[in-house]
């Protein structure tokens, strides 16, 4: 089933481990489920469109999240290596996975040319193979 999610994606995701922290944008009664402060969550993967993340509060589907995270391309060879996002994003999907946290599909509604084309850079520079430095 998992395999069918990721095909129905417009957009190419990778794997990314960063934290990232998050508070409800909206609406106001999901906003008091995590007691209307920021949380800390795990990005489990990445693309232009959208992230997962592993978050210990079950969020309701449709409820907008502010995000803050730091994204570090290694592999960037300009001045875009590290750029720190702040990013709204819709939850489309949350699942209780067991190990009792819960995984959030999210879908970016409010995100800068310039954040999109960092992570675009990101995806591309995690999927291509590594460069070789020898002669």
């Amino acid at each position: 089933m998992a395999d069918k999610a990721v095909n129905k994606r417009k957009f190419k995701r990778t794997k990314a481990k960063f934290t990232i922290v998050y508070d409800v944008y909206k609406p106001l009664s999901a906003s008091l489920t995590i007691g209307g402060r920021q949380v800390d969550a795990l990005m489990l993967d990445l693309g232009k469109a959208g992230m997962a993340i592993s978050s210990s509060y079950d969020v309701p589907v449709s409820t907008v999240l502010n995000m803050n995270f730091t994204l570090i391309n290694h592999q960037s060879e300009d001045d875009n290596r590290v750029i720190s996002m702040q990013i709204l994003g819709e939850v489309r999907s949350c699942t209780l996975q067991n190990s009792g946290e819960y995984r959030l599909g999210i879908c970016f509604v409010r995100i800068t040319e310039e954040n999109k084309k960092a992570i675009e850079s990101f995806v591309e520079a995690m999927s291509s193979p590594p460069k070789n430095d020898e002669g």
